[in-house]
């Protein structure tokens, strides 16, 4: 099945995969693809380095939606209506939304929003960039202007950690070491504010003298708004994670073909499955392509070549250096033959394997990302 067939009847696509396999490339080359076939298609990225941006050759601001333009110079343009958008996350501002949506009143939404404690938490909390990610994915799935949705992950450590992002989050914002600090504080409510000096509390006394009496203040009272959203936290949460397992999302898993990154790619594909999220098949990306075996032509070449060197270049030193190059290409082809046959031999029943060759020079604009865009095969 190509890869335009899985994405019939999808409104999400999910590229994840290690760090440096070319999620970012493949998810805007596949964006491009897909509209350019007559789909409305947004890729939101969550890439730091705006790789995306610079490989469309545009100015990509956190949370801002830009349509680019349909079609590369020199293409013969698009087919139907079919569009491409980029975003970039802005996860503070869609911390925020998810706040401002769960608060059950003005006041407590302002409150945590003014909190200094909230501005950096919405920030560090471990998973809080992968939930962000997952819940910007939730609201533009609602849009109706959308054809298909591409996500770009986050540089995730492992599929785990992205996968349960959304309950990591609830989890810490439910106990953990901020409730520990302020926990005499909670038992008392807001009364306990600016006149708790309980010294039988030794946490409290200890948490005190270490931090000081307003900052555990600030601290607490963050505490019980959360407390306030919680619930709602929770249940957008589990709305997040049944999103994904939607007939309608699917996860392809970008790699490399180096044997400890398609490893990776195996342990990323069964985590999926454990999971039940629908799995669309593997992107080996950066393919290397090399006759085999070499042909006797090369040796003549090189030697044609060393006859019409420049002034002072050694011919016989350029034919030995040319030919070891050659070479060391060939072993560097063989081993990414071997390295994907044995992911065709312990790929699951129904697991698709997509190789994407590697291009002639990196992608550093719309006509390269075109490039990529056609290595992929729609159909």
């Amino acid at each position: 099945m190509e890869i335009g067939e899985i994405l019939k009847s999808k409104k999400i696509a999910i590229i994840g995969g290690s760090g440096g396999v070319g999620k970012t490339s493949l998810s805007a080359a596949l964006g491009l693809a897909l509209s350019r076939s007559g789909r409305k298609t947004l890729v939101l990225t969550i890439d730091p380095a705006r790789r995306l941006a610079d490989a469309l050759g545009i100015k990509l601001k956190g949370g801002e939606e830009i349509l680019i333009p349909e079609a590369a110079p020199g293409d013969r343009g698009t087919k139907k209506n079919g569009f491409l958008r980029a975003m970039m996350l802005d996860m503070k501002s869609t911390f925020d939304t998810l706040v401002i949506k769960s608060a059950p009143n003005p006041v407590v939404r302002d409150r945590i929003l003014k909190n200094r404690y909230y501005q950096q938490l919405s920030t560090v909390v471990s998973g809080s960039q992968d939930y962000m990610a997952i819940e910007k994915l939730y609201e533009l799935n609602r849009r109706e202007d959308l054809d298909l949705i591409v996500l770009d992950t986050p540089p995730t450590r492992s599929a785990w950690e992205f996968l349960t992002a959304p309950s990591r989050v609830v989890s810490i914002l439910e106990g953990g070491l901020l409730k520990m600090l302020v926990r005499p504080y909670l038992k008392l409510g807001r009364k306990a504010f600016g006149i708790f000096r309980d010294r039988g509390e030794i946490l409290a006394s200890a948490a005190e003298r270490l931090v000081g009496v307003e900052i555990l203040r600030e601290i607490a009272e963050l505490a019980l708004d959360f407390e306030e959203i919680l619930e709602l936290f929770k249940t957008r949460a589990e709305k997040v994670q049944t999103l994904l397992r939607d007939e309608k999302s699917v996860f392809f898993i970008a790699t490399r073909p180096r044997s400890d990154l398609l490893q990776e790619a195996r342990i990323y594909r069964d985590r999926l499955r454990e999971a039940r999220i629908p799995f669309g098949g593997f992107f080996v990306n950066r393919m290397g392509t090399c006759p085999e075996p070499l042909p006797q032509e090369s040796r003549e070449l090189s030697s044609l070549l060393s006859q019409n060197l420049a002034p002072g270049i050694e011919g016989k030193d350029f034919e030995k250096r040319l030919w070891q190059n050659l070479m060391e290409v060939q072993a560097r082809y063989q081993d990414e033959k071997e390295a994907i046959n044995r992911l065709l031999k312990t790929a699951k029943t129904g697991d698709r394997i997509f190789l994407v060759p590697e291009l002639a020079e990196p992608i550093h604009d719309l006509a390269g990302l075109s490039q990529l865009a056609e290595k992929l095969e729609l159909s």
